[in-house]
This record gives structure tokens, C-alpha cells and sequence, in this order.
């Protein structure tokens, strides 16, 4: 039996990098435990919190991109593949 969806989160994998990403990018997440760079610096200085989640938020959202597009080309490139071996095989 086929698994129809397995292709489909190999191209979603980095997308949902790219939404953890955007909202420290842009900034919307205040100083707190669980979500964003928290280290010592971080933690004692508001403006090195905004300064770091910023910078990783931009990093991520980048490399999220980047593994999107990358996974679609593998995607495009199975499927091109299997149509030309299917045709060879007729």
C-alpha cells in the first residue's frame, strides 16, 4: 500500500521551520523560558534577546527556505524520474 503523504512532509519539514522562525525574526516573541535563544547574555539583557532571536530567526527561516526548495527539486525530479521509467517500460 502506497503512503500518499510521505512525499508530501519531506517539502513541509522545512516550511515548519520557516513558521518557528518568522515570529522571532520579526521580533513578537518577548524574553521567556521556553521559546527562543535563551542563554545567559539573553536572559540578563532584553536587547541581546531581541539581537539573537532575531539573528537565529532570520538564520532559520533562510535555511527553511532553502530546504524547501532543495526538496522540491527532489520531488520534481522522482516524479520526472518515474514518468520516464514508466514510458521506457511501456
Amino acid at each position: 500500500m502506497k503512503k500518499a503523504g510521505t512525499p508530501w512532509l519531506l517539502a513541509m519539514g522545512p516550511l515548519i521551520l520557516v513558521m518557528v522562525s518568522l515570529p522571532l525574526a520579526l521580533g513578537l516573541i518577548e524574553p521567556n523560558a521556553f521559546y527562543g535563544v535563551r542563554t545567559a547574555a539573553t536572559r540578563a539583557s532584553e536587547a541581546a534577546w531581541y539581537r539573537a532571536n532575531h539573528a537565529s530567526g532570520v538564520a532559520g527561516a533562510a535555511g527553511g527556505l532553502v530546504g524547501f526548495a532543495l526538496n522540491l527539486r527532489v520531488l520534481v525530479g522522482l516524479a520526472v524520474l518515474i514518468a520516464v521509467t514508466g514510458i521506457a517500460a511501456a
